[in-house]
């Protein structure tokens, strides 16, 4: 089950989730094709990486996830890895047909969803 979450800025947040929080509300103003991101948090706590899929109607089917990484800026001071995929492909990757990066479980994911003129 996709967790919906309303954007929105709050400052007992852990430094990771608002750069998230931010990096989401940004793309989704940049991508007006942009239907959902979805955040892979690390299950043991470890806040050294952001992992991020964008699910695109604009986006290209490969087939594959496949990552793009970018270094720590002083916006954005984590690792980025962040990947494009297509809603079909969004869908094999949730039945386990499109295989996550060795280091990714959609256990402890967080997606979020564009909202719509009318809120939803």
């Amino acid at each position: 089950m996709l967790e919906r979450l309303q954007l929105q800025s709050d400052m007992s947040e852990a430094p990771i989730e608002s750069v998230v929080r931010r990096l989401v509300e940004e793309h989704f103003g940049l991508e007006p094709l942009l239907e959902r991101i979805v955040w892979f948090r690390d299950g043991n706590g470890a806040a050294a990486e952001i992992r991020l899929i964008e699910v695109s109607t604009q986006t290209l089917a490969t087939g594959r996830v496949d990552v793009f990484a970018f270094g720590p800026t002083p916006d954005t001071p984590y690792l980025l890895r962040i990947a494009e995929v297509t809603p079909a492909e969004w869908d094999q990757v949730r039945r386990r047909q499109i295989s996550l990066p060795d280091d990714w479980t959609l256990d402890n994911m967080c997606a979020f969803e564009r909202q719509g003129a009318d809120g939803r």
